[in-house]
């Protein structure tokens, strides 16, 4: 099993956990626009880098020949994957929390962190999760 190109079909979010992840999702929006307004300068730059970045490999996955509605191209399912996994954006503010001086110097890397798991927790509130092999949503299966 690879880690960024799951193979096992799950179940469907239920509203439960969409709600959860919702209310995260809230939570660290609302933290990073306080951090955001909080240090200002490059913090503002590096919030919206967090909020926006993680979607780039959509940009590219949606162009090809023979997809289907909502498929996104089997070749940036790892990218897409790897940019929607809860741990790099962990990481990102672990590193930031732990090994930086002042909270200035902190403040940018932490708020990407902050923004990027914003933007996974609000996908994932709306039902958007992990590509399979395919490219469609993991719980979809292959409809192929």
């Amino acid at each position: 099993m690879n880690l960024l190109v799951p193979t096992k079909p799950t179940s469907p979010p239920t509203a439960a956990s969409r709600t959860g992840w919702g209310l995260g999702g809230a939570f660290f929006l609302a933290f990073g626009v306080f951090e955001m307004v909080e240090h200002g300068g490059t913090t503002w730059a590096t919030g919206l880098i967090g909020a926006l970045a993680p979607d780039i490999p959509l940009l590219f996955g949606f162009w090809g020949k023979g997809l289907a509605k909502s498929q996104l191209s089997p070749k940036v399912v790892p990218f897409y994957n790897a940019t929607h996994h809860w741990l790099p954006p962990v990481l990102v503010i672990a590193w930031f929390s732990l090994m930086t001086e002042t909270n200035d110097e902190a403040a940018p890397g932490f708020t990407l962190g902050v923004m990027w798991l914003a933007h996974i927790m609000v996908d994932r509130a709306f039902g958007y999760g992990p590509r399979n092999r395919a490219g469609f949503q993991r719980w979809q299966g292959d409809p192929a």
